[in-house]
């Protein structure tokens, strides 16, 4: 992939280029789901319904791009699929607090991993559907953790990196409840969790034989900056369909908001009318500021600083996982407004 390190000649930052968009997009359509997650992907579409099938094919092919090189060759298929598992899982509860503002079930859905925690399924107001499929989802993927290798070692680490992703979903709740509420470095703070890269890592690494804990610091620390780049990526390539959804807690839309580039009133009067020309005014605004580019200029930073490491530890291959992270990039871009 070609990332530009310097802006071009009008000032502006190009994004990373993908030769062949339509290929990548083949590939992801083309791209077949084992059963079981094809099973779990039909109880998806029958219950919530929220997703296109094109999500799950998407972060299934590109699962092995970014997974970490430790990963026993066993064990490739079983993270690969626990991974979609866990996506899916998170998903629901997302689906469930942004699009449907449902508190009652996303309060309930979120203390499923967590034994300690009582579910109650006949709470006033829960969607006793939704709050049963979410459990289902969970039981198939809670394995993969819990049965792996090197469980003791990782389990804890990775239910602390799943409650960061539970505490930005409350974070993005709450700023759409409030859009005097949000700030773009809270957002910054909070959000990236909801790309769960730590998760996703977490799950390699239980599944990792020779990674040595010693690692586990820098190699965290470069998961911090990728998963980042992959929030951005997400931010760049869904914030249009999301203003005309009503969610304006994209950090596109959020610059714009600090910013005085669209007023807070604006965006409210989509909420309470939602005329197709005022949401094209508002997104063509965004558009005129070239707010992309200083999210694609702050990609670019992240991803310098991340391979900065690429010689600091032998037990994961930096450079590799970083590639994967570039390819993500692409794959973000190219299938702009399908996910």
């Amino acid at each position: 992939m070609t990332v530009p390190q310097s802006p071009s000649s009008d000032g502006s930052s190009d994004p990373p280029a993908l030769e062949e968009p339509n290929v990548a997009l083949e590939r992801v359509r083309n791209h077949s789901l084992p059963a079981d997650s094809i099973r779990l992907v039909e109880s998806y579409e029958e219950i919530v319904g929220d997703r296109d099938r094109f999500l799950w094919k998407w972060a299934h092919h590109l699962f092995p791009a970014f997974s970490l090189s430790s990963v026993a060759p066993e064990y490739a298929e079983r993270t690969r699929d626990g991974k979609l598992a866990a996506l899916m899982f998170v998903s629901i509860l997302d689906d469930v607090a942004e699009k449907h503002q449902d508190r009652a079930t996303y309060e309930e859905a979120a203390k499923i991993p967590f034994d300690h925690r009582s579910v109650d399924h006949e709470r006033d107001g829960v969607d006793a559907d939704v709050l049963s499929f979410a459990s289902e989802v969970w039981e198939r993927f809670e394995p993969t953790v819990s049965e792996s290798p090197r469980r003791g070692e990782f389990e804890d680490i990775f239910r602390f990196d799943l409650e960061q992703v539970l505490n930005a979903m409350k974070y993005s709740f709450l700023a759409n409840q409030n859009i005097d509420f949000v700030t773009g470095s809270e957002l910054r703070t909070y959000d990236a969790h909801n790309m769960m890269l730590f998760g996703f890592a977490n799950i390699d690494l239980v599944h990792s034989p020779t990674f040595e804990s010693a690692d586990l610091s820098t190699l965290r620390t470069v998961i911090e900056r990728a998963q980042r780049m992959v929030r951005i990526g997400n931010w760049i390539t869904t914030w249009e369909r999301e203003v005309a959804e009503g969610d304006f807690t994209s950090g596109i839309v959020v610059y714009a908001l600090e910013r005085d580039i669209v007023s807070a009133a604006d965006l409210r009067a989509i909420r309470t009318d939602s005329r197709e020309e005022d949401v094209e005014r508002i997104i063509g605004t965004i558009r005129e500021h070239d707010v992309e580019d200083v999210f694609l200029a702050r990609w670019r930073a992240e991803l310098a600083e991340a391979r900065a490491y690429e010689s600091e530890i032998d037990t994961v291959d930096i450079e590799a996982y970083l590639d994967g992270i570039e390819t993500v990039m692409e794959y973000h871009l190219a299938s702009r407004g399908l996910k």
